[in-house]
């Protein structure tokens, strides 16, 4: 399955809903700050290379899935409320 076919307004329990909402959102922002702490160590470690003489690798590719969680949230019309923004 995948979650952009994540349909939570069928989840009957609403604190479960809820729970499940802040989860995939928590996940979300995880996977944002992996992405990012890869890009700064690829950097990091080019930097290292390059101080040392040596070729840099090159950067690291998006895998194009961003905001792919927060939009099957917002299917829901949840994200932003469970969030407390």
């Amino acid at each position: 399955m995948v979650l952009e076919d994540l349909d939570l307004s069928r989840i009957g329990d609403p604190y479960a809903r809820e729970c499940i909402v802040r989860l995939l959102n928590l996940v979300e922002k995880l996977a944002i700050e992996v992405r990012t702490l890869q890009e700064e160590n690829q950097r990091l470690q080019d930097e290292n290379a390059r101080l040392k003489g040596e070729k840099g690798k090159s950067d690291i590719k998006a895998n194009g899935r961003s905001g792919l969680l927060l939009r099957s949230v917002a299917h829901a019309g949840r994200a932003s409320e469970v969030m407390g923004r």
